[in-house]
């Protein structure tokens, strides 16, 4: 039994030793860098299993042998609980492991010199699960939430740019936003993406505005928008989007890093740690960002809703900007008065630079259930919140 634990020992430190070293070549090689701030926490904690099983390997072999018996109750419980929030929603990792992807690589890559900020094309994305099951989307001929064959219409009478909002996030079509336009019979597009911000939506103009794009409208989330554009200003590889006529030419890529499978996803108990590192936000991260906002400089963001607006009137469409209220603001996680704070700044800039300002919270303030217009579960709309926001931007469409 001591000879076991020695070697399960030694195995542990081995293993930790390769995982680093495999983290290392995805930050360093695979990703040339651009992802070095996602990756250090794996750099942090698999250095300190690496001291620890270390230290552990000189220790009494009963407490050692308890310590690992801990460990491995862990692990397994982890990978039940994970392969539970799979198999409680439907999803059959046996059946279904390849039917869907979980996530998509979206970074820089230097030797081809493009950076990836859309999804890979047809592909069946799993969302969230905030509305008590797995919503999943299947991608368009760019990697957007759209059915393809909207790219061929002769007009396209809306062009919704934002984050995952736009995209649809918890929700299944035809729920999202641009599914519920169409149902009125517009021909409508979503560049909406998770993780965009206000950088990251002028980008998507200038990569995919067309001629035929007759209004655009530009949708802003109050809970992290200006937090997504600190990020974005920081990335040198972004910031070539502000000069003049750069873009990347991302409408004629043709090259997609390989989407990791459900099955990838349950290895690395993505669901799971997804759940986690949600509690952990909202408990110790959240309140930071809220008061990170403050440090932004707002003139950032009006340059670049400004250069928005240029790009747009250009191409001949009408530029519209719809205000997004977060569910913090109603469930009073944190002091209603930075967003009230927030909300001033943002209108007045809007309204400066002769922008219709569309405002979803006046909408959503008349309604009596107001948690029926959020997700149970997390942060993004229900299907009646996305309905709700669909009705406003529809009085704004012959």
């Amino acid at each position: 039994m001591k000879l076991i634990i020695k070697i399960s020992n030694i195995i542990c430190i081995i293993i930790s030793i390769i995982f680093l070293l495999y983290v290392f070549y995805r930050s360093e090689f695979y990703y040339h860098g651009t992802l070095r701030g996602y990756y250090f926490k794996y750099y942090f904690i698999l250095s300190l299993s690496i001291i620890f099983f270390i230290l552990i390997y000189f220790i009494n072999d009963q407490i050692k042998n308890y310590i690992f018996i801990s460990i491995g109750s862990i692990i397994f419980s982890l990978y039940l609980f994970e392969f539970y929030i799979l198999f409680s929603n439907g999803i059959n990792l046996f059946t279904d492991h390849n039917k869907f992807v979980y996530k998509s690589a979206r970074t820089f890559l230097k030797d081809r010199n493009i950076y990836l900020l859309n999804n890979t094309p047809n592909k069946n994305y799993l969302s969230t699960r905030e509305n008590g099951y797995f919503a999943h989307w299947f991608s368009d001929r760019y990697g957007f939430n759209n059915p393809d064959e909207e790219w061929d219409k002769q007009d396209i009478d809306i062009v919704l740019v934002g984050d995952s909002f736009t995209q649809g996030e918890g929700v299944n079509r035809p729920y999202d936003i641009a599914s519920q336009l169409r149902n009125s019979k517009q021909t409508v597009l979503s560049l909406g993406l998770s993780g965009h911000g206000p950088l990251k939506n002028y980008a998507m103009l200038k990569e995919y505005l067309k001629s035929n794009h007759k209004k655009i409208f530009y949708l802003h989330y109050e809970g992290n928008d200006l937090t997504e554009l600190n990020n974005e200003l920081n990335d040198p590889h972004l910031v070539k989007y502000l000069n003049n006529d750069f873009k990347y030419n991302l409408s004629t890529n043709n090259f997609y890093l390989r989407t990791p499978s459900l099955f990838e996803g349950f290895i690395k108990i993505f669901y799971t740690r997804r759940l986690m590192e949600k509690y952990y936000f909202i408990l110790f991260v959240e309140k930071h960002d809220k008061k990170k906002n403050k440090l932004i400089k707002i003139s950032d963001f009006e340059k670049i809703l400004k250069l928005c607006k240029e790009i747009v009137i250009t191409n001949n469409s009408q530029f519209y900007f719809v205000y997004l209220p977060s569910k913090s603001r109603y469930v009073n996680i944190y002091s209603n008065k930075n967003f009230e704070d927030h909300f001033d700044q943002v209108k007045k800039i809007i309204e400066d630079l002769n922008i219709p300002f569309i405002d979803v919270q006046e909408i959503f303030n008349e309604n009596k259930n107001i948690n029926s217009l959020f997700a149970k579960y997390g942060g993004h709309y229900s299907i009646e919140g996305y309905k709700e926001v669909a009705k406003v931007i529809k009085q704004f469409v012959p």
